[in-house]
């Protein structure tokens, strides 16, 4: 586990969970798709958006440091040789088609989800406003 993982584990156990369950999905060597659904749960956003559950302590913690939540995201997908790549491959597939009866969905996320992803998260060089 990362220091970072650890650092947030410390700060607020529900999301130190999260992230070391992505973290050992992904030493686990599953596929990327499984990783792509997983990543689309794990609240990767952008830290400018407004709250979407505000007077939640947990999602009031989580805005606050969300930079640093992205980060240990980003640290466990890069912690895998070529994982980013598939990554983006996948969410730019996932672009192309459309989740009936939601034309604004593919079949793993939002469309928009999966273009901020591809335009600020999985980036060779993420947008440092999303990873800090």
């Amino acid at each position: 586990m990362s220091n970072l993982i650890e650092s947030l584990a410390a700060e607020q156990p529900k999301v130190g969970e999260w992230l070391t369950g992505f973290a050992a999905l992904v030493a686990s060597g599953a596929g990327p798709t499984d990783i792509a659904h997983e990543l689309s749960m794990m609240g990767v956003l952008d830290p400018e958006e407004p709250d979407e559950f505000p007077g939640d302590p947990l999602f009031d913690w989580l805005k606050a440091n969300q930079s640093r939540y992205n980060r240990a995201v980003r640290e466990s997908i890069d912690s895998r040789p070529g994982l980013r790549q598939q990554l983006r491959a996948g969410f730019g597939r996932d672009l192309k088609t459309t989740h009936p009866p939601l034309e604004d969905c593919g079949m793993i996320v939002c469309k928009r989800y999966s273009r901020n992803l591809l335009e600020h998260f999985l980036t060779a060089k993420p947008d440092p406003k999303w990873v800090g």
